[in-house]
Formats: structure tokens, sequence, C-alpha cells
């Protein structure tokens, strides 16, 4: 770690203490190289983990008159554009639009070109623009693939969303990186001074990074010495579907060679029997680099699994082992739930809620996206850009002002031709008749446009503390709230409460800064910034959410085929091994005890399904878990349900119940063999045997209903596994021919 010079790479197993790498290479570079703090940029990928490596640093170096950067991607990008945007004709007053906000301008462009958003789901053409976006795909350039209709009508819309955000002087968040590198890449006066003033980077989380984190990566490094230090772990890649891919960790070897490579293999944070079991599964994978993590942290307690007939009899069990847990002196603060996808959590906070036991769910709605903090902060946003349409448009209705949606329109198309913000229509407000904005809505205007000026003029006076409670008292927001006189009104007061709390702690920890440095810092706020660590409630996260963080206690219940490994993976290579890393990272991050279950049956989408147990917990030798073998039976007895096949107007009887198959087109598969047998540490060659089904064959099982094969793989003796996707919800189901 003392060789400075040059790229490294470290790969950190997990609990090996990579944050602790990451700020001890700072301090060393200071104490020992002389190198001058503030030439040091460090980047990772949330606040929270920004918060926790800025600290350590201080620390480690001690207060100083200047210090390293720290912070995320979006944080550093975003004070790139307002420092070096304007040099490119950028606006430095942008404001940073939220998920409903960017939804809500794609459904204007759809709707200003005739676009049905039934056929054409808003959302997916958001979700195109941001994987454009996240490779570096301009318009112009995405132009040159768009072939066919769908493509055409998804230039037509990134274009224009592309344009209503200029116009409002916007970014979503994929822009941050995208137009911070653009500007790298095409304005080389400002590539050149922070080349020059960052004289080492350091990256954390390096194989979560997409296209764009890569690229920036790769401009924001001086070429001529390529200071780099990356620190990440490819068996901890798990934000595919955000575009990221572990294999830069490849690429990033080829482009800054000569790289150091280091591995760190030992744990400090977990017991040989979870290590083990951790090991286990993410020997399995089909691609990294080989690493075993090993621990001197011994432990009598093997992980353990259950199996029970419903998801709510799962939550109970799990109620009554955390209850066991307290009982000997635990506290409910060690103790975490971790599932697949958010909507595994309704049982849990049913039975939790029941029993009186205490918890937090980090995944939620964000205290930002809520309706009284979002009412409050538009009249701030509009502060820092007026010409901001969500926010203009949920002030100007708050409190209500008889002005309505068409009103808005009219108001927003005259701005938009007189290239006028709100306070152009402030300085204009006696003059907007004459210039063309419609009478009727003229004369409801001057309330607002009146408040709004006085705020502005509040704002060079007041700290932020004293213009919050200044613009709620004058629009009566309180009293509004109180006239309502519900528990979810007392509640919202009660986050009205909060967010002065907010802006006071803003105050104190960036003194003279102005609002648009609080606003920023809300825009980038993530699920995870609301985890509570020192408290004594039970976590309930998602397994993505949890990668970083450590406990004494985890449960990982919904063990099964369809939900991990997710449904939408199973017939990619590549994306069941994300889904396997998913696994891993969940079982690492228990200290001590580690609870595996799975369901029988499990209501999911208003219907009461039979479950398979996940494929994973084929893959680990039985030895390993406790009760691991309840899982064989289960196999066995769903491989042996009794099925028939009909061909036509001759049944041939295979068993007992009629499945009827129809021909269709072959649809190849490239899913590996679904089940290796628990406790075959090496994968036994099976021979196929000649099957009556073919792939891509229609069947419909008694049970499950119609679905299509997709898969057939020798079972050993006289027997196939095939693969089938059902219909309405079932998912793919593997069975007994």
């Amino acid at each position: 770690m003392s060789e400075t010079d040059g790229a490294m790479l470290v790969i950190a197993g997990a609990g090996s203490g990579k944050t602790r790498v990451l700020t001890y290479r700072a301090a060393y570079l200071i104490h020992e190289k002389k190198v001058p703090p503030e030439s040091i940029m460090a980047i990772t990928f949330t606040n929270k983990a920004a918060e926790e490596m800025r600290e350590r640093i201080i620390d480690l170096i001690g207060k100083r008159r200047y210090h390293p950067w720290v912070g995320t991607f979006h944080r550093t990008c975003a004070n790139i554009l307002r420092n070096y945007g304007p040099a490119v004709g950028l606006s430095d007053r942008f404001t940073v639009f939220d998920d409903s906000e960017q939804l809500a301008v794609i459904k204007r462009v759809m709707k200003n070109n005739n676009i049905d958003p039934k056929p054409y789901n808003p959302r997916s053409f958001l979700h195109r623009i941001s994987r454009a976006k996240s490779h570096l795909i301009t318009p112009e350039e995405f132009e040159e693939s768009a072939n066919d209709d769908f493509s055409k009508k998804i230039l037509t819309v990134y274009t224009q969303y592309q344009m209503a955000l200029r116009e409002q002087n916007a970014f979503d968040f994929d822009d941050l990186l995208f137009e911070a590198c653009l500007l790298l890449d095409n304005h080389r006066p400002t590539r050149e001074i922070l080349q020059a003033q960052y004289e080492h980077l350091l990256v954390d989380e390096f194989q979560d990074i997409n296209p764009a984190q890569y690229r920036f990566i790769q401009l924001i490094v001086n070429p001529e010495h390529k200071n780099v230090f990356v620190v990440g772990d490819d068996d901890q890649a798990i934000y595919g579907w955000r575009y990221a891919d572990p294999k830069f960790i490849d690429k990033f070897l080829d482009d800054f060679k000569p790289v150091n490579v280091i591995k760190l293999e030992d744990n400090y944070r977990s017991t040989d029997p979870i290590l083990k079991v951790a090991n286990e599964i993410i020997r399995q994978k089909t691609w990294g680099i080989e690493k075993t993590l090993r621990t001197n942290i011994s432990g009598e307690d093997p992980p353990e699994f259950y199996f029970r007939q419903s998801e709510v009899d799962e939550a109970y069990f799990v109620a009554e082992t955390i209850k066991e847990y307290i009982d000997e002196g635990g506290d409910y603060g060690d103790v975490a739930v971790l599932y697949r996808m958010n909507a595994q959590s309704r049982s849990f906070e049913e039975v939790f809620g029941r029993l009186g036991l205490p918890f937090q769910i980090i995944g939620g709605l964000r205290f930002y996206q809520r309706m009284e903090i979002k009412d409050i902060l538009s009249y701030f946003r509009i502060l820092v850009n007026d010409r901001d349409r969500p926010s203009l448009e949920r002030a100007i209705n708050t409190p209500k002002r008889g002005i309505g949606d068409k009103s808005k329109d009219k108001i927003f198309e005259f701005m938009v031709k007189n290239e006028f913000g709100l306070f152009d229509l402030v300085e204009n407000k006696d003059d907007l008749i004459e210039k063309g904005l419609a009478p009727s809505i003229a004369k409801r205007l001057p309330p607002f446009l009146e408040l709004m000026g006085r705020f502005r003029d509040k704002s060079r006076k007041l700290e932020h503390v004293k213009l919050l409670e200044w613009i709620i008292d004058k629009i009566e927001y309180e009293e509004l709230l109180k006239a309502e006189g519900t528990y979810e009104a007392d509640a919202r007061l009660d986050n009205l409460n909060e967010l002065k709390g907010a802006f006071k702690s803003f105050q104190e920890e960036y003194p003279g800064e102005g609002i648009d440095r609080f606003l920023e810092q809300v825009s980038l706020v993530s699920d995870l910034d609301s985890y509570q660590e020192k408290t004594s409630k039970i976590t309930m996260m998602t397994l993505h959410s949890a990668k970083g963080l450590e406990f004494n206690v985890v449960f990982l219940p919904g063990l099964e085929e369809n939900f991990l490994p997710h449904s939408r993976s199973q017939e990619s290579p590549k994306e069941l091994d994300e889904e396997r890393r998913l696994f891993y990272v969940g079982v690492t991050r228990a200290k001590r005890y580690l609870y595996i279950s799975c369901a029988r049956n499990r209501r999911f989408r208003g219907q009461s399904l039979p479950q398979d147990p996940s494929r994973f917990l084929t893959e680990i030798p039985r030895d390993l878990i406790k009760g691991l073998e309840a899982i064989e039976i289960s196999y066995r007895k769903s491989m042996e349900e009794p099925l028939s096949i009909s061909w036509g107007s001759k049944k041939k009887k295979r068993v007992e119940d009629d499945w009827d198959i129809a021909d269709t087109e072959e649809m190849p598969s490239d899913a590996e063999p679904i089940v290796t047998r628990i406790g075959s540490r090496k994968k036994k060659e099976k021979t196929q045997v000649k099957s009556e089904f073919k792939v891509g064959n229609t069947i419909k099982h008694p049970t499950f209903g119609e679905g299509k094969i997709i898969k057939i793989n020798p079972a050993g003796g006289d027997d196939n596994f095939i693969t089938i996707r059902f219909e309405k919800g079932v998912g793919i189901k593997m069975l007994s021919e």
C-alpha cells in the first residue's frame, strides 16, 4: 500500500476493511508523501459512505484549512457543473429533478407529440433515456440507430425532454454525470484545470461503476502520472440494472497499465461457519477474480435454514427467533431482515406490528419526497432557479389560488415565449396583460407574485431557518394542516418541525453556504441515507440497500425461485450470476447469526402460489447449514408431481394428470442447468434422456396453468428436468418429466 505512484487496484473482499484502506491511503499521502490535502479527490456511491469517509480522514489528519474532496459521483459532478458549466453556456443555478418531476416532463412531451401513454408507458421512455445517458449517448448519436417506430418515438421524446429541461435550467439525476463528462471531454481548459488540481484520485465500490462513471474517471485522472487508487469487489457487483458492469475491472487493468493489484481476503466481520457458506455460494460464479475469504473469528453457531408453510408463517418464525435473541440479552438494533423486493416487507410489517416489535424500514417514501416537504421546498427551489416548472406549479397552488392546469399552461407558455423566469413576472407584474398574458389569468397572479417578491427580499436578510419559518407563516401552511384535524396532518406537522431541524443542522455544518447547497444535498439523498445505525429497532431493507452494512443477526427470507433468483434473471447466465452475488452480499452482512428461510406457498400480486426453494441453496453442501436437508425433500416432492402429455386427439398417459402440449417455434435459452444436488461439490455429468417434450412447446399444467418450455436438462437415470416459463405471475418452474 505504500506504493503511491501510478494505478492500483485493491480487490477487497466482504468485511476486509475497504473503508479503512481508503482513509489510511489518504492519510498516508498527506502525512508521509506531503501531498496537499486539497489535491486528493475521493469518490464513492452514497452520501452516507462519503460522510463516513470524510469523518475518518479528518480523524486521521486533524482539522486543517484544506481537506480532500470527498463526495459521491453525482455530488462531485454537480460541483463541477456549477463551477465550470458556465464556460460552455450552462447555468450554475440549476435544480435537479427527482423521479416524479422527470416523469411529468416526459408525459408533457408525449402529450405534445400525440403519443398514447397506454401502449407506450412513460416510464419506458424514461428508462431508455436513462440508459442512453448512462452510456453517454446524446440524442444526435441515438438518432443513428433509431430505425424502428418505437426507437424513433424515443428519439423524439429524448430530444424534446432535454430541450424542456434546459428551458427550466434543470438536470435530471443522469444528467449530472452525462453533462460533466461532455464538459470534460469537449472543454480542454476545464479538463486540464481539474487534472492539475487533483494529483490523486481514490474510488470506492469500483465494481459498481457504469460507462459514464468509468469515462469520468478517465477524464479526471492526469494522463501523465495516472495516480488512481480504486477499491472494489467483483463478488459484490449487484447493480447491473443501473448499467454497472464489474468487467470494467478488466478494462481498468488494460487502460491504466501497469496496475499494481492487491487482494484483501481477511474478513474481520463474520464467523467461520458463515464465511464457509459465503465462499461456497460465490464459488459457483462464471466470471470473476478468484478469492477465498478467511477469518480468525471462530463460531459454534452454523447458519440455519427453515421451511415454513406461508409468508405469514415465515414472518412469525422470524419474530419468535428475534424475541428469543432479545430474551437472551440481545438488542433489536443488532437485527436485520433483508429481502429481494420491497413488496416482501408486508408480512413482516404486519406480524411485527401485532407482536409489538420495533422496526425501521429503509427504502420507503423518502423524507424529502413527502408532500408537505416538497410543498415548502418548492418556494426555496424557485429562489435558486425561477424557471423550475414543477416547483412553480406546486408553489402557485400552495395554498390554492384558483389557478387551474390550463391557466398554468398558459402562464408557462407566456414565460417561454418571453424568455421570462418567475422574478421577471414579479418585475413586470403591472404590464403582463400588455405583454400578452390573458387578462383572466393576469388578474389572479399578483398576490402570488407579490409574495414571491417579498420572499426573495427576505432571503437576502434572513438566515435559512428564519426564512423557512417566514414562508410557512405567510402561506399559513400549519393552519391548513391543523384544520384537517387528522392523524396524517399531525404527522405532517411533525415533518415540518423535522425540516426546520434539517435547516438548522445545515447552517451549523456549512456556515455561510447558500440555500442552493442545501437543495443540492437534498436532491441527491438516497434510501440508505435514512438508515439510523444507532437505534434499538429491527432494520428491514432490500439486499441492495444492505451492501456495506453489518448486523449481529441477519434473516434472509424468501430464498425461492422467482424471488432469489428473480424471475427476470433466470434465462441469462450474466443476470443469474448477479442474483448469486446478491445472495452472497446478504450472507456476508451477518456477523454471528444467519437464518435463511423460504415458504412452500407465498401470496404475491393477489395470488397464493406454490414455491420452490432457490437453486442457490442446492449449491451449498448440506453440512454447512443446519436444516438444509429439507430442501432435498422439497425438490424431490416437486419433481415427482404427476403429469401427462396430450398429443392432439391421442393421449399418452405418463402418470395421472393432464398437460396439453402444442408445437411452437423452438426458443433457445442460454440458461445453465438448474439443479446441482446438495452435498455434491463437483457437478456430475448426466446423460440426456430422449424427451417427449421440445424446447418451445407450450404446455398446460393443472396447478400452474399455461407455460412455455425454455430448457430441458438431464436429471440422471431415465428422467429429465424441464424448465417452464408459466404465465399470470407464476414465473419459471423446474419440474421432473
